[in-house]
């Protein structure tokens, strides 16, 4: 069985996919990015990066921040597969999001990954795999810098007060990490390549979210800032590709229901 390496070591992505491919008898290890060049791989191996610089979310694109080119700079002649995690913001937002939908970043980060996505894609040629990922969500305990969309939610829980910007009534595919996971091992059993959305096809708004996550009896308040203006607009992938290649497609009660689970934790 060809070697799957994951890179970012501190990443509640990498942590998820590393527990779940091992328990898939995958031969899996993970990597800090500080190992890179001291890493080893044999032809067919699989290099996933999770690993992300702080500069991609604030500043311009500059080659020296970019881990994925890092990564297939050093791996470029030895014939490895590279799986590199995009994000769906590189589309003009929309509710039947495709593979060969309109790209038009909505801010700095996407057009970072978008530029990444096309420098890695000289260097590795057919041997990379782009996954266009969605809202991925799940319990994570670490402490972040940068809180996602969910670890803010539960942040708000803890405070008593969820506050939401005047994107709270838009609809977002929301992918709970297990699926992700799911997703993934059958896109490496299949060995597929090129651009893939990667998403669960399903969709809630963010007041639909913050209310499954709130127990009644904790007496947390939503607060709805519409002056708070966020660029993001509604969204949802068509995962027709992905269904193809994977076999498995979720409902909207498969999601509701991990994120009850997430809800007991």
């Amino acid at each position: 069985m060809n070697k799957i390496i994951i890179f970012g070591y501190k990443s509640f992505l990498q942590k998820n996919l590393f527990e779940f491919l091992k328990k898939k008898k995958f031969k899996v290890i993970k990597k800090k990015i500080a190992d890179l060049k001291r890493t080893k791989c044999k032809p067919g191996d699989y290099i996933i990066n999770c690993s992300i610089n702080n500069q991609f979310f604030y500043k311009d694109y500059k080659k020296k921040n970019d881990r994925n080119l890092a990564i297939c700079s050093y791996f470029k002649n030895q014939k490895v597969n590279f799986i590199m995690l995009s994000t769906r913001q590189v589309y003009k937002p929309g509710l039947k999001i495709t593979e060969k939908s309109k790209v038009k970043p909505i801010n700095i980060y996407a057009k970072n990954y978008l530029l990444s996505e096309n420098n890695c894609n000289k260097i590795m040629g057919g041997d990379i795999t782009i996954l266009r990922v969605s809202n991925v969500v799940g319990f994570d305990s670490g402490k972040k810098k940068r809180l996602s969309m969910l670890n803010k939610m539960l942040l708000g829980i803890k405070n008593k007060q969820i506050n939401l910007d005047n994107s709270y009534n838009c609809l977002k595919d929301i992918l709970p990490v297990n699926f992700f996971c799911e997703y993934l091992s059958k896109i490496i059993k299949n060995k597929a390549k090129g651009i893939i959305n990667i998403g669960s096809g399903q969709s809630l708004t963010l007041l639909e979210l913050a209310k499954i996550l709130i127990i009644k009896k904790k007496n947390v308040f939503i607060k709805v800032d519409k002056n708070i203006l966020s660029t993001d607009r509604s969204y949802k992938y068509n995962i027709k590709k992905l269904y193809n290649l994977s076999g498995i497609k979720f409902t909207k009660r498969d999601v509701i229901n991990e994120l009850l689970k997430i809800k007991k934790r």
